[in-house]
């Protein structure tokens, strides 16, 4: 009997705890799919299309057509921020692919 008691105390302690941090959220908002936003990085000085194309890919099932440019994929969360580009380069996504790549000079 002192095993239940004792069970059931610790079960209402992890319920309170669980209930006290529902709602709360460390870090950027998740996007509609719930994922949380991706960070286009550079790797080895370049930028990871990679990243920027998985974001474009979650936008596109979630919302059932392809974002207008990267803007579109910050304002909604998809990803975090902007990537830095060189001067005189830009990122379009490609009507054919729905891929983002790198134009410009």
């Amino acid at each position: 009997m002192r095993y239940i008691s004792r069970l059931l105390v610790l079960t209402a302690m992890l319920l309170t705890v669980a209930c006290d941090r529902k709602g709360k959220t460390s870090g950027p908002p998740a996007a509609p799919g719930g994922v949380p936003p991706a960070k286009a990085q550079t790797v080895g000085g370049a930028l990871d299309l990679n990243v920027i194309n998985m974001a474009a890919t979650r936008f596109i099932v979630d919302l059932n057509r392809p974002p207008k440019d990267i803007a579109e994929l910050v304002k909604e969360n998809y990803l975090a921020a902007s990537p830095a580009l060189p001067v005189g380069q830009r990122l379009v996504l490609d009507p054919q692919t729905k891929q983002f790549r790198i134009a410009g000079p």
